[in-house]
C-alpha cells in the first residue's frame, strides 16, 4: 500500500464508504496488526463480534515493501484511527510503563488501539491452564501426570525479581545497562534433562544464574533498591505478580526457551508410554504394526498446536481485551449516522 494512500486512509473515509453500502450491510472496520502471526490471533478474538453486524478486515500496515512491526503500525495510522479503523498490537512493556514514550502514552489512552496486556501474543498462547489439555490433544492420552501449571508458577517465581529490575531500568531509560535481550539470555531454561524429577536440576541451575545477575544489578544500583520496590507495588496493581510473571516477560523467551523446553519432553514421554501400552496389549507383531501406524497418524506436533492455542479465555488479560472490545463495539453498533436511508 503506498504511503500516500495510507496517509489518506482514515476512519472518516471508511465511515463514508460504509454509509454508501446501505442499511442491511455490516459495518466494515479495517484492523491493522503488526505481523502475519498476529492475524489469526486477533481474528480468533474479533470473530466473537460477528453477530453485532460488524465485519473486521485484518491487514498488515504495508504491503509493497512488507514493512511491519509496532513502530510502522503506529507511525502510519496514529492520526487516522477511529470508529472504522483500529489497531491491535502487542503490549511489550507499554502496558506496564504507560508513560515510557509517546507511543506508550498513545497505546494506553486511545480507545481505538487494542493491546494484548501480556508482553505479546506468545505469552497468551502459553497460558498455563490450557497446556495440559494441549498435551492430551497432541499425544492422544487420557491422563497427564505432570503438574505443568506448577512448573510455570515455579518458573515465574524464579524470574520475577529479575523481571522487575528489567522493567524498572527500562522505565528509567537504562535499558542499555540491562537490555531485554540480556534478561532473556539469563532467564532461559538452558537444559531439560531432569524430567523424572520435574526438571529439578534444570530449575536449580536457572535459579543460580538469575540470583547471580540480581546480585550484580543490586550492587550496581544499591541506591535504587527502595525506589524499585515502590515501583514493584505499582506493577502489582496492574496484575503482575510472582505467580504470573511469565505473562509479562518477552514472549519468545517464554515460548521457545521455557514452555517448549518442558512441553516437548513431557509429550515425548507420554507418546513413548502410549506406544509401550500398545505393544503390551497387542496379540502379535502384525497387530502391533497396524496399531502403531494408526497411532502415529493421530498424534500432532506440539509446536504447531501451541501456535494456535487460543484456550486462554479464563485469563484475566484476555478479559481485559474483551472489556475494551465490548465497549468499542457497543459504541459502534449505536452509531446512528450509519443507519442510512436508501
Amino acid at each position: 500500500m503506498s504511503k500516500n494512500l495510507i496517509e489518506n486512509l482514515n476512519s472518516n473515509f471508511l465511515e463514508a464508504f460504509s454509509a454508501m453500502k446501505g442499511n442491511n450491510q455490516p459495518k466494515k472496520v479495517l484492523v491493522y496488526v503488526e505481523s502475519d502471526e498476529d492475524i489469526s490471533f486477533w481474528r480468533n478474538i474479533l470473530d466473537k463480534y460477528r453477530s453485532n453486524n460488524i465485519e473486521f478486515e485484518i491487514n498488515l500496515p504495508a504491503k509493497e515493501h512488507y514493512e511491519k512491526g509496532k513502530g510502522v503500525l503506529l507511525n502510519n495510522f496514529k492520526n487516522n484511527i477511529g470508529d472504522f479503523l483500529i489497531i491491535c498490537l502487542d503490549s511489550d512493556y507499554d502496558y506496564l510503563i504507560k508513560d515510557l514514550n509517546e507511543h506508550s502514552k498513545l497505546i494506553n489512552s486511545n480507545p481505538y488501539i487494542f493491546q494484548t496486556y501480556s508482553y505479546s501474543i506468545e505469552n497468551l498462547l502459553c497460558y498455563g491452564e490450557s497446556l495440559k489439555k494441549l498435551c492430551i490433544t497432541c499425544t492422544k492420552v487420557d491422563t497427564v501426570n505432570f503438574d505443568i501449571e506448577g512448573l510455570i508458577v515455579r518458573y515465574s517465581k524464579i524470574i520475577y525479581e529479575l523481571l522487575i529490575w528489567s522493567i524498572y531500568l527500562h522505565k528509567n531509560g537504562e535499558a542499555d545497562k540491562f537490555s531485554i535481550s540480556s534478561f532473556c539470555k539469563t532467564s532461559k531454561l538452558l537444559t531439560n534433562n531432569d524430567l523424572d524429577n520435574n526438571f529439578e536440576k534444570d530449575f536449580v541451575f536457572l535459579e543460580q544464574n538469575i540470583l547471580e545477575k540480581i546480585t550484580e544489578i543490586e550492587t550496581l544500583y544499591s541506591s535504587n533498591i527502595e525506589e524499585k520496590k515502590d515501583f514493584e507495588k505499582e506493577l502489582n496493581k496492574l496484575g503482575l505478580n510472582e505467580s504470573n510473571s511469565y505473562l509479562y516477560a518477552q514472549g519468545h523467551l517464554i515460548l521457545d526457551n521455557f514452555i517448549l523446553m518442558i512441553i516437548k519432553p513431557i509429550c515425548y514421554h507420554l507418546k513413548s508410554s502410549k506406544i509401550q501400552k500398545i505393544k503390551e496389549n497387542c496379540k502379535d507383531s502384525n497387530q502391533i504394526t497396524n496399531e502403531l501406524n494408526n497411532y502415529k497418524k493421530k498424534i500432532l506436533d506440539i509446536e504447531q498446536l501451541i501456535s494456535v492455542n487460543y484456550n486462554f479465555s479464563d485469563s484475566e488479560l484476555y478479559k481485559k481485551i474483551i472489556k475494551d472490545l465490548d465497549e468499542y463495539t457497543l459504541k459502534l453498533s449505536k452509531l446512528s449516522k450509519y443507519t442510512n436511508q436508501n
